[in-house]
């Protein structure tokens, strides 16, 4: 038996994800910032609460919509509104999805972050789209266990639009890790459709 020494290589798995820079680089971080009523929420690990390392905002059209992470109380939605409307109408009208529910996230600097999961609850539609806003950062993928794929990084910067397609949630893992590098502040809007009341999300993030 022989091998070929020009035999095609492995094909590597990558996300289904789209990047689109500078999609909404027209609007400025202090915009996004002054437009949403940020506030830091706790979770509940091991029986220990702890401060979320980020502020947060939930928005969904239905005001029953609320949101369970980490242990913590139920939070009520927040009607959408202003910028968050601007972009939510923008992604709608250039094909990008009709979205229903937004996450705001901001990260005040590098020591701000999330950890590793995946939006798979059945709750959440099969494509989300994240906008980013501010300075610059890392956000990897991993493919969960007993699934292929290569680890990837994307540097998200201002007005970065990145759409995570169907079936990107059931067989990735992803996550805005801590870093040194950048110190600056970033916002990131996520952008979501729910699929059934009461929702819940498991574990830490």
């Amino acid at each position: 038996m022989t091998l070929s020494l020009f035999a095609p290589p492995a094909e590597v798995v990558r996300p289904p994800v789209q990047l689109v820079r500078g999609w909404a680089a027209a609007l400025s971080l202090e915009q996004v910032r002054a437009s949403i009523p940020w506030r830091q929420y706790s979770g509940e690990m091991y029986g220990a609460v702890y401060d979320r390392p980020r502020l947060e905002c939930w928005y969904n059209d239905d005001p029953t919509r609320t949101y369970r992470f980490g242990g913590g109380a139920p939070i009520p939605p927040h009607a959408m509104e202003a910028v968050v409307a601007r972009v939510r109408l923008r992604l709608r009208e250039q094909g990008y999805g009709d979205y229903d529910s937004c996450f705001a996230n901001r990260y005040r600097s590098g020591a701000d972050s999330i950890a590793w999961h995946a939006d798979d609850e059945a709750w959440i539609g099969p494509v989300i789209a994240s906008v980013s806003f501010g300075a610059t950062r890392r956000f990897s993928m991993k493919p969960k266990p007993d699934f292929d794929g290569a680890p990837v990084s994307y540097e998200l910067a201002h007005g970065d639009l990145f759409v995570m397609g169907a079936g990107c949630q059931d067989r990735w893992l992803h996550c805005v890790p801590k870093t040194k590098r950048y110190r600056g502040e970033r916002i990131n809007l996520t952008f979501r459709t729910t699929q059934q009341r009461g929702l819940s999300v498991r574990g830490e993030r």
